[in-house]
């Protein structure tokens, strides 16, 4: 423990800002997806498929800009980057609050929006690879993944705290969405401060990171070239299409179960917050266990992945509220074997100075899986749970959600292990911190 405290100590301070901008811009996320499909349906009565089907539209579209702005990114470096994505998020957000027509809100929605919110997040995985060494990197993706959930939680607490104050009145969305979205302006003044670095490995010196501008086609070309890139859009494929897809559920089928159970003003974000509850309680614990020194990656995931999708059936059996807490905790606990190699894996697949663009493309399975949940969770909702007093079926919604995801299991197993098959990395470049893994990143 003191090893690990030590190493995230002789991280410089930028370290510590790209952190607190993953708080602000997970927040501002965590607050839109906690209330996309109900804000639709109520504000612009859009049906649960129109809605769905928006939902999923939406993280096509951060996809798409995040592979067209992946290799300017990687152009014009992390501070830039980051600044000018946080304005655009913080124009999309807002725009999100006050408009009024259908047309407009669509507008938003695949263009400015989308643009801000891949730019930043792409970013900010970035900036935690630059500002780290080997030494420190795994500590530090364990404090930004504890960090994003603790966003989830606050901004759980928020939209609580501002439905019991504000429901008498009426709907309460674009009020909880403004209020989430001042982050935004936290983002954008804490962006400024950083500096355009990189870390030693083995001094811990920092030193100014020279920008390569490279024609935005010979990044990608070089990008997909590289054998170890097809193997993580491979593993990214087995874990987003399946336990990924449940995960997106989350979003844009359990709000709506759950309300039209247990009425309009049920709290469903303070069931959805044990997820982030719990990671906070419990990830300090993992993280120093460093399971992945005595299991292979794949098996982590596969592990992992097993236990998060077989917990959508707790709540395919009843449709109670404690039926929701054990499925949700269950899921967890398979989401804090696997998310936090997945998410080290993401960022260390790229050749340095081109992991904008490395990221942007490894997004593009994440983002089907969001498509994927969007798209199915309109007809399960019509066919299974159509509206309030009448959804009988609502467990029927998860036990198929559950099935399709488990049923990736067995071929998964087989399929990571050959995917990550242990090769030795080239020297001088980065290899992901496991004694199993070490993807090596091909110079072109």
């Amino acid at each position: 423990m003191t090893g690990t405290a030590s190493a995230l100590l002789k991280a410089p301070r930028e370290l510590s800002i790209i952190l607190a901008c993953e708080f602000a811009d997970s927040f501002s996320t965590f607050a839109l997806d906690y209330v996309f499909v109900l804000f639709l349906s109520s504000i612009f009565s859009f049906s649960d498929q129109l809605a769905g089907w928006l939902y999923g539209m939406y993280g096509l579209m951060v996809l798409v800009y995040g592979v067209v702005l992946g290799p300017l990114i990687d152009n014009i470096g992390v501070k830039w980057a980051l600044v000018v994505g946080s304005i655009f998020a913080t124009v999309g957000r807002l725009s999100m609050v006050f408009v009024s027509e259908a047309a407009l809100l669509l507008v938003v929605l695949w263009t400015v929006l989308p643009m801000g919110v891949a730019m930043t997040s792409n970013v900010l995985k970035l900036g935690i690879r630059r500002y780290t060494t080997k030494a420190n990197r795994s500590p530090a993706f364990d404090c930004s993944y504890f960090t994003i959930n603790c966003a989830a939680l606050s901004s759980a607490v928020l939209l609580t705290g501002t439905r019991a104050c504000a429901s008498q009145y009426g709907p309460y969305y674009r009020l909880y969405l403004l209020l989430a979205f001042s982050c935004c302006l936290i983002q954008f003044i804490l962006a400024c401060c950083l500096r355009e670095i990189v870390v030693r490995e083995g001094t811990h010196d920092v030193r100014d990171f020279c920008i390569e501008a490279s024609h935005p086609a010979e990044i990608i070309k070089g990008v997909c070239k590289s054998p170890n890139f097809w193997k993580f859009v491979g593993i990214s494929l087995l874990i987003c299409t399946g336990v990924g897809t449940c995960l997106r559920h989350f979003g844009s089928t359990f709000p709506k179960t759950f309300t039209r159970v247990n009425g309009p003003n049920a709290p469903f974000e303070l069931v959805l917050s044990i997820n982030p509850l719990l990671i906070m309680s419990m990830m300090p614990l993992v993280s120093l266990s460093r399971l992945n020194h005595y299991m292979p990656t794949y098996e982590l995931l596969v592990l992992g992945s097993a236990i998060s999708a077989l917990s959508m059936f707790v709540m395919g059996v009843s449709s109670s509220i404690a039926a929701a807490v054990i499925s949700i905790a269950l899921f967890t606990v398979g989401e804090m074997i696997w998310a936090p190699r997945f998410l080290e894996m993401s960022v260390m697949v790229g050749e340095e100075g081109r992991e904008g663009t490395v990221i942007a493309l490894t997004g593009f399975p994440k983002f089907i899986s969001r498509l994927l949940a969007g798209g199915s969770s309109g007809y399960l909702l019509q066919r299974y749970c159509p509206q309030q007093g009448i959804c009988q079926s609502g467990g029927m919604v998860w036990s198929l959600i559950g099935l399709l995801a488990d049923s990736r299991t067995p071929c998964d197993t087989e399929t990571a292990q050959v995917l990550l098959k242990r090769q030795a990395a080239p020297s001088g470049q980065d290899d992901l911190p496991s004694r199993n893994v070490k993807l090596s990143s091909d110079s072109t």
